[in-house]
């Protein structure tokens, strides 16, 4: 249900740093997010540079917006940015990919997954079905597989509202993210 984001680095050119480390030098180290629609390349680590009073533009020599992950972690991994914003789904094909060559210099609190939310507007009735459909699926490996596949997602839970917490102070600090 939940999955983590993070800020890394090329470990063998910053073995042990934090993102502290970056933060002590302003200007001189690049940074790379994934569009605003990501919550692990973009929100959540914004977030937590704005919950500690740090504006991303003026803290990095440059702030690169990559259109994916993929991207991103390729661009880390060759030196073009010093820091990257993803998640662990990618660090972990990323990995795959370059070998251990990431040094994670932050990790985000659990992250949501894909949700099915709906509006207090939408009729219960239809709330019910659908969340009626999605646990029988649950028991359908086929459908499920079919479904979900490309995705790390594992099949569908019921969580109360109050599992979205942590996106509603994501959204205090950069907005809402679409």
């Amino acid at each position: 249900a939940t999955y983590k984001g993070y800020l890394v680095a090329n470990d063998s050119k910053y073995h042990n740093w934090t993102i502290d480390d970056f933060l002590k030098a302003p200007g001189k180290y690049s940074i790379g997010f994934v569009t605003k629609t990501s919550g692990s390349g973009w929100a959540y680590p914004m977030a937590m540079f704005k919950k500690r009073g740090i504006d991303p533009a003026k803290a990095f020599k440059s702030v690169t917006i990559f259109e994916n992950h993929p991207a991103l972690t390729d661009a880390v991994a060759l030196g073009k940015v010093d820091i990257g914003a993803t998640w662990e789904y990618n660090l972990d094909q990323a990995e795959q990919k370059y070998g251990k060559k990431f040094q994670i210099l932050y990790t985000t609190p659990d992250i949501p997954g894909l949700g099915w939310v709906a509006s207090k507007k939408i009729d219960k009735n239809l709330v019910d079905k659908i969340r009626q459909i999605q646990m029988q699926l649950n028991n359908s490996k086929e459908l499920k597989a079919a479904l979900l596949k490309d995705t790390p997602d594992k099949g569908w839970v019921v969580l109360d509202e109050s599992f979205y917490d942590s996106v509603r102070e994501v959204v205090k600090y950069v907005g809402e993210f679409k």
